[in-house]
């Protein structure tokens, strides 16, 4: 194999972006549910000035979104998806929002990923 080289001159300028300050991930959409992590992402916000946040388990049981309603239906409540997405307005963050994973009451199965056990089941009806 030939050899390749590089040669750099030390003396030119070249632009770099990255867009570091584009997006962050974050864990669950329920840990933004708390105090220590809304004031940590504050923090971390007034250094870094990042313009969106992507977290996932939107709609894990402790976003509790999907409850079961009188005879089994479903009833839905978005009460804390509000207050995280609020909470992220305030910081002047966009949200990207991950739709997952499946709520237990909804699953058609059990199979879970993680120690939190996001379930990666269909919905048992559609």
């Amino acid at each position: 194999m030939p050899e390749k080289k590089v040669i750099l001159d030390v003396n030119a300028e070249v632009g770099f972006s990255n867009r570091v300050d584009y997006c962050v991930g974050t864990g669950r959409m329920g840990l933004a549910l708390h105090q220590e992590y809304q004031e940590q992402l504050k923090l971390v916000q007034e250094y870094i000035g990042f313009e969106h946040i992507r977290g996932h388990g939107l709609f894990c049981d402790d976003m509790a979104i999907c409850q079961e309603g009188e005879g089994g239906s479903p009833e839905y409540n978005y009460t804390y998806l509000d207050r995280v997405m609020d909470s992220y307005r305030r910081l002047g963050l966009k949200p990207f929002l991950e739709l997952g994973f499946m709520p237990e009451k909804l699953a058609s199965g059990s199979q879970t990923v993680f120690y939190w056990k996001g379930n990666t089941t269909p919905p048992a009806s559609y």
